[in-house]
């Protein structure tokens, strides 16, 4: 019977026919074994890395390429490879360098400029939209620099053109669920709200476990005065995810409204318990307390709201209203003097 060796050599091709089929477990075995064969080939490591990094596996991915780099400093992908790595563990500094590198041995690839620009996103949105638009002069129909574009525009509040770009972006990619999602944000900021309905319900059909969508559509449905509508996508969202402070507080001014203040109250109580220094929060539940007539609870709560932001006008002007009530006539005119001193429009209304 004859023998095989075992060549490092097969493991490697055999790693890389594993990374092409996406069998990213097997191809870390075979990589494994090239190495233990040939500790200084860098190419394994490399593979080796490569297969973390496909699997999701930042941290466990960056000794790899560290070493293949070490053994080889040509690798151009290994740079890129780690630059993602690292921009994944928002370590956006030493991200820079690799795609730097990066781009000195491959300065037409679009991939490297628009992994640059998500780093510097974090840092430097200018040179972040610099990188993306670079991306897009190598690689015009690059649907994801064009859905940072609109996210950049949308930092910006620049509305009509993140809308620009998450439409060329869907044109681009038409199954793309975050350009539906935050495009119908965009609408629903410039009282668009049929069409950002619209777009937040194809976000919902393209990725329906996915709360942020259900969130937003709730935001926009409130703006359409339709509060059962959002009501039950405030529910779906926290279904989803039952930490998410926002929802809590956007159910809880629902059930203000509706009257439920008990409720009301303890959606609030929950978002400040996950966000201990959600302003809102606090404010609206010394509103719905008030209402309650626990007036001592209010006034903590408006007390807790000017700590935390000194020049909140209207949290002045509720807690004189309040001190109003106690009977207290030198705390409520301190307070409703420097509610209109913050914002002499208050005058117009009584205190109640």
């Amino acid at each position: 019977m004859v023998l095989f060796k075992k060549s490092p050599g097969r493991y490697l091709d055999a790693g890389n026919e594993y990374l092409l089929q996406r069998q990213f477990a097997l191809a870390l075995e075979s990589f494994s074994m090239a190495i233990q064969l040939n500790p200084n080939s860098a190419d394994a490591y490399y593979g080796r890395g490569l297969s973390y990094f496909s699997l999701g596996k930042f941290a466990e991915a960056l000794p790899d390429l560290d070493k293949a780099l070490e053994l080889n400093p040509s690798l151009p992908d290994a740079y890129l490879y780690r630059g993602i790595s690292l921009t994944s563990l928002s370590r956006f500094e030493d991200a820079l360098k690799d795609f730097n590198k990066t781009i000195e041995f491959k300065p037409d690839l679009a991939e490297a400029y628009f992994y640059r620009g998500l780093a510097f996103r974090n840092l430097d949105p200018g040179k972040a939209q610099a990188d993306f638009l670079k991306t897009l002069e190598l690689k015009p129909q690059f649907p994801d620099a064009l859905l940072n574009l609109a996210l950049l525009a949308a930092d910006r509040q620049e509305w009509d053109q993140a809308i620009d770009h998450f439409t060329k972006a869907l044109e681009a990619n038409s199954g793309l669920f975050e350009a539906y999602c935050y495009r119908g944000l965009a609408y629903t900021k410039k009282n668009m709200l049929d069409e950002a309905i619209r777009d937040m319900d194809k976000a919902v059909e393209l990725q329906p476990e996915n709360f942020e969508t259900y969130f937003y559509r709730a935001i926009t449905r409130e703006n359409r005065k339709e509060p059962e509508a959002a009501f039950a996508d405030y529910n779906k969202a926290l279904e989803l995810n039952p930490s998410l402070d926002v929802a809590y507080f956007g159910r809880g001014v629902l059930r203000n409204k509706r009257g439920e203040l008990d409720s009301a109250i303890a959606d609030f109580s929950r978002a400040i318990e996950l966000f201990p220094g959600f302003i809102d929060a606090y404010f609206f539940r010394a509103i719905a307390r008030g209402k309650k007539g626990d007036y001592d609870s209010a006034l903590n709560d408006f007390s807790k709201v000017i700590d935390l932001n000194p020049l909140f006008a209207e949290a002045y002007f509720e807690r004189a209203a309040l001190y109003k009530l106690k009977g207290d006539a030198a705390k409520a005119e301190a307070d409703l003097q420097k509610a209109l001193e913050l914002n002499p429009g208050l005058a117009q209304r009584n205190l109640h």
